[in-house]
Formats: structure tokens, sequence, C-alpha cells
């Protein structure tokens, strides 16, 4: 069983190519190859990307043009004006001339190549969010206390309605209060980066300080032990 844990794109220049990679193995040992959205997956469908500056490198999104090398020869960035002079990948004539950015936006789009191929395996639940094999759950960035509560599911259908909430906001319009995916997380009337998020918790990492939050450990086996597995 091959499990990859997400943030597969902003990586470097080939991001869409390792996808396409990783969805052909998978095409090719569907009973053995589970591919799981981590942030930066998430991040195409919320477009939250846009309210940060260096999400996605110029390169990158260069790759989603016709002529990467005209592209990449007028150094152009995210948030400044940009001409419409690129011809996107696989996009519909119709649509005409694009900046780097918009090709970029097209593609991960519920219409898009990248976008509509990734909403097709999250309905068959070749890509999920998160996904238990024997007695380990895999998710990208974890699975809160906060966040069973959110689902409010009985705790060993939490893992199923996780996956189904992703697909439904993802293929139905994300909305600020799909935590599943969001990146931010309004909590007792602040809003910040997601805490309950399984792809954007930061609550089981070292804090600034390099050390683990207080009551982390015990959270985690309360979890693990809620989900009825051994680690994650």
């Amino acid at each position: 069983m091959f499990v990859q844990t997400g943030d597969v794109l902003d990586r470097g220049l080939e991001g869409q190519r390792m996808l396409k990679f990783l969805w052909a193995l998978q095409d090719e040992q569907p009973d053995n190859v589970v591919l799981l959205l981590g942030n930066h997956e998430t991040w195409m469908f919320t477009q939250e990307y846009r309210l940060e500056q260096a999400a996605v490198l110029p390169k990158d999104l260069c790759t989603y043009t016709k002529d990467f090398d005209k592209c990449i020869g007028a150094p152009q960035q995210m948030h400044q004006d940009q001409q419409k002079d690129n011809v996107c990948f696989m996009s519909p004539p119709q649509l005409g001339l694009a900046t780097s950015s918009e090709c970029f936006a097209r593609a991960w789009s519920g219409f898009g190549w990248m976008g509509s191929h990734m909403l097709a395996r999250l309905k068959s639940r070749q890509v999920k969010i998160a996904h238990m094999v024997s007695d380990t759950l895999f998710v990208h960035a974890g699975v809160t206390r906060g966040a069973l509560e959110l689902l409010d599911k009985p705790d060993r259908e939490c893992i199923a309605e996780m996956n189904q909430r992703a697909f439904d906001a993802i293929s139905h319009g994300f909305g600020p209060d799909d935590f599943v995916i969001a990146a931010l997380q309004s909590v007792e009337g602040r809003e910040g980066m997601s805490r309950d998020g399984p792809t954007w918790t930061r609550r089981f990492g070292n804090d600034y300080y390099g050390g683990l939050r207080r009551g982390v450990c015990e959270e985690v086996k309360e979890v693990v032990e809620r989900l009825g597995v051994d680690r994650m």
C-alpha cells in the first residue's frame, strides 16, 4: 500500500507533472495507491492562495501555458499587472489569451483540466482528506479533538464524513464555514489560521519555541482512541 500525504503542488516546477504521474500510478494499481490532499491542493479550490504573496511561484504558473519559454522569458509576479499574451494549456480557444495566473486558475477550476480530474478522484475516493489502513490513520496535518466535535458524527464515522465534506465543499462551492478544507477558521469570534482543518492545523507541530504545545500528547491519545486506531 502506497499512501501519498499531499502537498505535491508548490514544491517546484513539476507539480502538475507529479500529480499526473501519481494519477497514472493509481490507475495502474487502483487498490494499492491512495492520494491525500494537503493544504496546497485544497488551496487550488478555495483560491485562498491569492492571499499569499509567494504561494505560487511565477515559474510554476508558466507551466500552465503552452509556451513555457516565452512565459518565463518575461518575469511576472502573480500580484502585479501581467500581459494577457499567453495561450493556456488545454484551455478552450474561445476563452482567449490570458496571464499565466489566469491560465493557472482556469486549469484548477472545477471545469479545468486539473480541477476536473481531481474532483473525479475525490468523488471515487481515490483522493481523500484522510485514510485508515489497519491501525493507522493517514492525514496531511492531523485530526484534532475540535475537528471531531465540528463533524458532529459518531466517532467511527468521522473519517468518512470528513472525506464527504471535502468533496461537497470542493464540488458545490467553497464556503467560509467549510473547515475541512479552509485555510482560515473563526474561533471565539477571531479569525486566524485553521485550528482544526485536517490539511491546515498546526496543533500537533512544534511551536515557534521548539517544543510541543501543552496538552498535545493527551489530545493525540484521545483522538486515536476515539477513532479506533493506534497511531496518526
